[in-house]
């Protein structure tokens, strides 16, 4: 699993792929989904919109959280991580039909 860091500037270090999918953690609390840098400027919460089965990927990632990197789920601050290729792949975006 990679910590990435947002920049002031909405860039993100290491740079996301360009689906830019991302995981934040805050508190226990688990979002994952596409980083929305103009939300991210905008300074709302909502940065990162969640994919329809986004509960499923958040069980997957807690396992491996807890198997990887476990002392994250201690931090009272927020840390974004790389979405694992192993999670990403499993992603459904809702379908609009017109």
């Amino acid at each position: 699993m990679i910590v990435v860091n947002i920049l002031r500037d909405g860039s993100v270090y290491p740079p996301l792929n360009q689906d830019k999918l991302i995981v934040k953690l805050l508190n226990g609390s688990l979002y994952i989904g596409k980083y929305e840098k103009d939300n991210y400027l905008k300074e709302l919460d909502n940065y990162i919109t969640e994919p329809e089965n986004a509960f499923e990927l958040k069980n997957e990632l807690i396992k491996l959280i807890n198997y990887e990197m476990p002392e994250l789920f201690s931090k009272h601050y927020i840390v974004h991580l790389k979405c694992p290729v192993t999670i990403s792949a499993k992603i459904k975006w809702e379908t609009t039909s017109e």
